[in-house]
């Protein structure tokens, strides 16, 4: 576990703050560089800042601890941390990201730790299904098929609901509820990576109209929900480790979630279940690398109201298993992402969970999400590696292949129904038929591309916002939004490509206006985020200059 953090991030803009200025908030900077030996250059490039806004010293520390010889890859991240202006960011976490980079070798990368709001974790009130709600409580699991999957592992004489797996859960935390019992649950390796403690318990904060308090209990239900209420998990003999990570499962600091899931492979997870997305990580795509090299399956969420419907991050990342979400009708989630990276859809609308606020006897209400499809395929992972025995999976096909082995038994068996739309996966993910699926072997699964050097670049990754697009029609309506030519775009992109990557994502309005979209959004929105004082002094006058 890593250690406490000094005066705390916990939730990425209103941390605690230094008596002196009031204003003031904690920022990271995220370094990559080149080797776990460059911590020298980088703690000697935060000195060199000088005093952070509070008037304190920059603190540095490794983004993953404890480092081991051989964690080459996960050695090379750091994180430079201090105080600046609540008022000015995200400018300001720019400007300090640009100084820092300027006293390091070209090579490296830095970056703001700055959370984008990138979809909506449930759908709106006005947007709410006119559907009505689905009576059984137990719809999902039947949808899947579990209990026949359940049958017929004992049938086999092979453990059965997820017996003597561990799935790690990066979410809010977890709440002890009457649908959420903490038998369910392993308490003595839960950790809470925002205050750096050893207990992942939700504190239910409600502080701002983004923070989703009790969504961690909600989607952990969806797996490992016990038998003993009127709700139950796809996985009820398996365990989860909650890990208490986001307040916003839609507004995340890169750092935290990256920290959990080294945390899930270094304390024995075998399937890492997020429930989260946004815009890109410094540091998540390696560990997720790493995790998966290790025989980790890791899956995440495609995204929920994503402009374009685009796939979110984590979701987004080769090695990370996308999931949307189906119906209760066995039809797609109208509103979850899409696209060739998901891999099935399972149950995401009106699903049964447990009602934090206790407004109901018995104490469940509906939600919606593509956080409950993968919750639920993370239950049928579980699933599979306990049916099928994870060593005598790991043996057969290579610890590396293992969870490459998963997705080709998940997509083999899902089922596809009358005029199924294939961007939302090969079908709906089937317990029951991914048990009795035949194994692949190692010769016919595909070698997983698990090596840091692909790790695609910021710039890259904003043509990705607009997918229907191509290159040049990006940087030609990007160029037009800024009044700058086609060429200085280009340049723009080449240089502040994160930052403008980051801009975008955080605009909707921009955003839309991109892809071609013209309905009406907030007039905050709507404008240029170089002309609404976001973007950095650097990229301003450069903009201004071009």
């Amino acid at each position: 576990m890593r250690p406490a953090r000094e005066d705390g991030f916990d939730d990425h803009l209103r941390a605690a703050t230094p008596k002196a200025d009031p204003r003031a908030v904690r920022i990271n900077l995220l370094v990559e560089g080149a080797s776990v030996g460059d911590a020298p250059v980088v703690r000697e490039a935060a000195a060199a800042l000088g005093p952070d806004g509070a008037g304190r010293p920059w603190r540095f520390e490794r983004l993953f601890e404890p480092v081991d010889d051989d964690e080459e890859n996960l050695g090379r991240f750091f994180v430079v941390s201090g105080f600046v202006n609540a008022f000015e960011l995200p400018a300001v976490g720019w400007e300090a990201a640009y100084s820092l980079a300027r006293e390091l070798p070209s090579e490296f990368h830095v970056e703001p730790d700055l959370p984008s709001l990138v979809g909506v974790p449930e759908p709106p009130p006005f947007l709410a299904t006119a559907e009505a709600a689905p009576t059984a409580y137990d719809w999902a699991i039947e949808s899947l098929h579990c209990r026949d999957a359940w049958s017929f592992a004992l049938a086999q004489a092979r453990p059965a609901k997820g017996e003597g797996i561990v799935i790690a859960h990066p979410d809010t935390g977890y709440v002890i509820h009457p649908e959420f019992p903490v038998e369910g649950l392993d308490l003595s390796r839960d950790t809470d990576i925002l205050s750096g403690d050893d207990d992942a318990l939700d504190p239910l904060e409600r502080f701002s109209k983004i923070y989703f308090p009790g969504h961690g209990t909600r989607t952990g239900s969806a797996i490992v929900g016990r038998e003993s209420g009127v709700l139950v998990g796809a996985a009820p003999a398996a365990t989860l480790i909650p890990i208490r990570t986001v307040k916003s499962v839609i507004q995340i600091g890169d750092a935290d979630v990256a920290r959990a899931v080294n945390y899930a492979r270094t304390v024995g997870c075998h399937v890492v279940s997020m429930s989260l997305g946004g815009a890109g990580f410094i540091g998540l795509e390696a560990a997720i690398n790493r995790a998966v090299r290790d025989g980790v399956i890791v899956l995440a969420a495609a995204g929920n109201f994503v402009p374009f419907g685009l796939i979110v991050w984590p979701a987004r990342y080769r090695n990370c298993v996308a999931i949307s979400a189906s119906t209760s009708a066995r039809g797609h989630w109208q509103h979850g992402s899409r696209g060739a990276k998901v891999v099935v859809a399972a149950p995401g609308q009106d699903v049964y969970v447990p009602d934090i606020a206790y407004k109901h006897d018995p104490p469940v209400t509906t939600s919606s999400g593509t956080s409950y499809g993968v919750a639920h395929v993370a239950g049928l992972a579980t699933l599979w590696l306990a049916f099928h025995g994870r060593e005598n999976l790991i043996a057969e096909l290579g610890r590396e292949n293992l969870q490459s082995a998963f997705v080709v038994c998940l997509e083999a068996s899902a089922h596809e129904p009358k005029g199924w739309n294939r961007d939302y996966g090969s079908g709906i993910a089937d317990a029951h038929a991914l048990l009795r699926a035949a194994l692949p072997s190692r010769a016919e699964l595909a070698e997983p591309e698990l090596a840091e050097a692909g790790i695609e670049s910021r710039a890259e990754q904003l043509y990705e916002l607009v997918p229907h697009l191509s290159r040049t029609e990006v940087e030609e309506r990007l160029a037009r939004e800024l009044g700058v030519s086609t060429e200085r775009v280009r340049q723009l992109i080449r240089i502040y490509g994160a930052e403008l990557f980051h801009l975008i994502a955080a605009t909707p309005g921009l955003w839309l206006r991109l892809g071609g979209e013209r309905r009406p959004v907030r007039e905050e929105a709507a404008a240029s985020p170089v002309l609404l004082g976001r973007a950095s002094a650097e990229l301003t006058l450069a903009v201004l200059n071009g």
